[in-house]
């Protein structure tokens, strides 16, 4: 009896030892499938999150372009809620002060001195400066014309006095 019992746990010793070794070897090559689809997966999610913000940051990269050589035709065409999102909306505010400030430049280029120019914050250098200038060229205008009216009035004068001298 005690020969068979052992021999009997054995043989299933054996057989255990067999299907736990084989257990091992189908469980090595799932954890290897697994991590192998999770770089997959991580590798395209990565290629998916840059594109996501490298695409657009190029879109606002060329639009500064475009605004330093003078163009404000330029259209907001990122409208996400994320970071990239805020700059290009924070961005699309920067070219709509540009716009106003070269509409308010060629009105005073144009000879209109009743522009009122918005300045932006008391950090505005370039809107302060426009104000300014405006100003002055205001003050410059209604000089000459004191001049001018000082002048007719002296010509005035002399013709006056002209027109009794030869009386």
């Amino acid at each position: 009896g005690l020969t068979n019992l052992m021999e009997y746990n054995n043989r299933n010793a054996g057989i255990r030892a067999e299907n736990n070794t084989e257990l091992a070897q189908k469980s090595q090559i799932l954890m290897i499938s697994i991590v192998v689809v999770g770089i997959v997966i991580a590798v395209f999610i990565g290629i998916f999150i840059s594109k996501n913000i490298s695409v657009p940051i190029s879109k606002i990269s060329m639009a500064a372009e475009m605004l330093t050589t003078g163009d404000t035709d330029i259209q907001r065409t990122i409208f996400t809620e994320d970071e990239v999102g805020k700059m290009a909306e924070a961005f699309e505010k920067v070219i709509v002060s540009t716009k106003e400030q070269a509409e308010t430049i060629q009105r005073i280029a144009d000879g209109d001195l009743t522009v009122d120019v918005h300045i932006r914050s008391d950090k505005d250098l370039l809107g302060q400066k426009l104000s300014q200038m405006v100003q002055k060229l205001n003050e410059l205008i209604q000089n000459i014309d004191t001049a001018a009216e000082q002048v007719l009035a002296g010509a005035k004068q002399i013709s006056n006095s002209s027109m009794q001298l030869s009386q």
